[in-house]
């Protein structure tokens, strides 16, 4: 008896477990419950039922080979995230179906002629269709060019894409060969001129295409349209999760760095595993810093439910292979208050964002009458630096320390410049040095610390070889967070160091000065 009490308890285990682990069924593509087909430019379909909620990701592979299997030599397109009950569709198609536990899609879509493989993945359940899709019967235009890929690398299999916004279908695809030749067949709705076209996704990262996102104005058969590769000496490499784990595929990550004489952004799209690759190239390292690393799902400017996720990185040198990994938040708290000019409410709307330069970012509008606003934010970040954006240029401030669930934060802009000043409302709970901002920097640089006690402060600034080069601060100091802003034109490029000196808190932090 005993024998068949564990038998029995075996059987349980695994009907419990199987029961528990949910999938796509009943997957209908292009109305076909096995190998679909569709004429490139035609309507595409799908519909499938999940538990209710859940989010379901959708692969898309060139099945090169031909044989129905996903296997080496197949050519990934694409891959999204797709949630039952989104409206939206946050890095993908949103669900047409408003049944719930039943996603649906319906859209033309502009795909390259050939075979293809589409897999559905929820809750580590995998169910994959194979299908063709057949050429335009009568393309009215037709785009061809050539891609020169980097030395060693094949040429054949490469997407490339032209494509528009808000009207269907919103792209058309062509494919190379082994030459790297391609044309892109498409009907004559050219409604939306220019068009932009470039490759679907880099197959050569951190490489970067060159050029990128050219516009062209579709009449007749443009030719001629070339793509090649430009070789990067340093990337920014990382993964795009949520707070839970989850993996954002393809979800545009941006670089970008400024100064008073450059700007620079580039970006690219995480893949099927939420990975992502950024190359650089050395007339982006030349004089460039203060670099930032952003990903964001959400399709409004200003946040609603998920932050935008961020990463600093002060420098970056040739042959630098830095990970940077971005966590996406869901908005759980908020911070609010008011913005203030002179004193007075501005009268007119300002755009706000609430900063921790090494995780999120969030943004909103003030009220246009009484300047109060109010910041989307989770609390599992632990602070966040406040300041207004947009048309806050020609008024001076200084950004204010917050935390989740803050609220009476003051904002004060002035048509008058700043002396160094408390920065927040609030006092902090603990001692705190921050990095001076911008780091590298020329000639100036800010330098905030946070103490929870009153009591004397002095802040001083040190050379390499220990050198004391200036008193920022020495005076007494309520509790609360402080900015100070250090001008080193009279000093030599280098190292140096700052050093924050309290009754309960010694700290020091090195920074960076390049002229």
């Amino acid at each position: 008896m005993k024998f068949y009490r564990v038998l029995l308890a075996i059987a349980f285990f695994v009907i419990l477990n199987v029961s528990s682990k949910s999938q796509v069924t009943n997957l209908l593509i292009n109305g076909s419950t096995s190998n679909f087909t569709m004429v490139s430019g035609d309507l595409f379909s799908w519909s499938y039922n999940v538990p209710i909620g859940a989010t379901t990701i959708i692969e898309i592979w060139y099945d090169v080979n031909g044989n129905g299997i996903i296997d080496q030599g197949d050519v990934y397109w694409q891959s999204f995230g797709q949630t039952d009950g989104d409206p939206i569709g946050e890095n993908g198609p949103n669900d047409m179906d408003i049944t719930p536990g039943t996603v649906g899609f319906s859209q033309p879509v502009g795909l390259a002629p050939g075979k293809y493989i589409m897999k559905f993945t929820q809750n580590n359940q995998s169910v994959s269709f194979a299908g063709t899709v057949k050429p335009l019967t009568s393309p009215a235009h037709t785009i061809s060019g050539t891609i020169i890929p980097p030395a060693g690398k094949s040429a054949a299999n490469i997407f490339v894409e032209v494509k528009r916004d808000n009207k269907s279908p919103s792209f058309w695809d062509g494919v190379t060969d082994a030459n790297g030749n391609y044309s892109i067949a498409m009907n004559s709705d050219t409604a939306g001129n220019p068009w932009k076209i470039d490759l679907a996704s880099n197959p050569f990262p951190p490489n970067r295409v060159t050029p990128q996102g050219e516009l062209i104005t579709i009449s007749g058969n443009p030719s001629g349209i070339n793509f090649s590769f430009i070789i990067a000496t340093a990337q920014v490499v990382g993964t795009l999760k949520d707070e839970f784990g989850n993996i954002y595929p393809n979800t545009y990550v941006q670089i970008n760095s400024s100064n008073s004489m450059n700007y620079l952004q580039y970006n690219t799209t995480s893949n099927v595993n939420g990975f992502y690759q950024l190359g650089l190239i050395p007339s982006d390292l030349i004089a460039n810093h203060n670099w930032s690393v952003t990903a964001n799902i959400e399709h409004s400017k200003i946040t609603t439910s998920r932050l935008m996720a961020t990463t600093f990185i002060p420098i970056i040198y040739t042959a630098d292979s830095l990970i940077r990994n971005l966590v996406i938040y869901k908005v759980n708290s908020a911070i609010s208050g008011k913005i203030l000019i002179d004193g007075n409410a501005p009268g007119f709307p300002m755009a706000l964002i609430a900063m921790n330069s090494d995780s999120a970012q969030a943004t909103t509008m003030s009220d246009a009458s009484t300047g109060n606003f109010s910041l989307p934010v989770t609390d599992k970040i632990y602070r966040y630096e406040i300041f207004p954006i947009g048309n806050s240029q020609g008024y001076y401030y200084n950004n204010v320390i917050a935390r989740a669930g803050n609220t009476g934060i003051i904002v004060n802009l002035s048509t008058s410049p700043l002396e160094v000043n408390q920065i927040s409302g609030i006092n902090p709970n603990r001692y705190s040095l921050g990095q001076n901002y911008p780091n590298p920097f020329n000639p100036s640089t800010k330098i905030s610390y946070h103490i929870p006690l009153s009591g004397y402060v002095n802040l001083t600034i040190y050379s390499i070889l220990g050198e004391k080069v200036l008193q920022l601060v020495s005076e007494f100091k309520s509790a609360g967070s402080y900015t100070v802003e250090f001008n080193s034109k009279n000093l030599s490029s280098g190292i140096y160091f700052y050093k924050l000196e309290t009754p309960g808190f010694i700290q020091t932090k090195k920074m960076i000065y390049l002229k």
